[in-house]
């Protein structure tokens, strides 16, 4: 069950050049999980920074959030 697969995730991450609003992440914030996700389409439209971090499509921004959210448990947890 996909639920119980994005629940049990510490964050999800989301790295696409385009898209309009990727159901991924809709689903990653109703369990209450993080996003690391790139600025397209209408992703900065669902992702704020009580639900992640948006990243400019580029290798080095997105390893930097993946490794300070994944080293934050509070910030993951709120």
């Amino acid at each position: 069950d996909q639920a119980v697969l994005f629940a049990s995730a510490d964050l999800v991450v989301h790295t696409s050049a385009s898209g309009a609003l990727p159901t991924a992440l809709l689903r990653a914030m109703a369990a209450g999980v993080p996003a690391v996700a790139t600025r397209v389409g209408g992703v900065p439209e669902i992702v704020s920074a009580e639900t992640g971090v948006l990243v400019p499509l580029q290798p080095g921004p997105i390893g930097d959030a993946m490794v300070a959210l994944a080293a934050d448990p509070v910030r993951r947890e709120r």
